[in-house]
């Protein structure tokens, strides 16, 4: 059986992780304000291409062996500036998580709508 591969899972994964970080870096001084806003706008630019292929996701997290989580967790630590090790591998499956909730969270929306 050939690999589904990590695309999609990876532009998901690296932009909600951007998100995650943006918002870290924005409550740093306890407090959101709109001098923070700067910090979102890569993250929520970025979000919609992500979501485009968010259906691909389950398909190749079902699929995902070791070397792929891996490659992941290398591209996530790289991102953040973070060691390689158990805090990339648990930002990486933190990551994922949140993306399949996404994706639920958006088919209940659009079913809502079409109904």
């Amino acid at each position: 059986m050939e690999s589904k591969g990590i695309k999609e899972t990876e532009e998901l994964a690296l932009e909600l992780v951007a998100f995650a970080n943006a918002s870290v870096e924005a409550m740093a001084d306890g407090k959101l304000s709109l001098s923070d806003l700067p910090k979102f706008v890569g993250p929520l630019t970025g979000l919609p291409g992500a979501l485009s292929g968010i259906t691909e996701v389950p398909a190749e997290m079902a699929d995902l062996d070791s070397a792929e989580f891996k490659e992941l967790a290398s591209k996530i630590s790289e991102k953040l500036n973070v060691a390689h090790g158990e805090h990339a591998a648990a930002i990486t499956e933190a990551s994922v998580d949140v993306g399949v909730a996404l994706l639920k969270l958006v088919s209940a929306i659009k079913a809502s709508k079409a109904a």
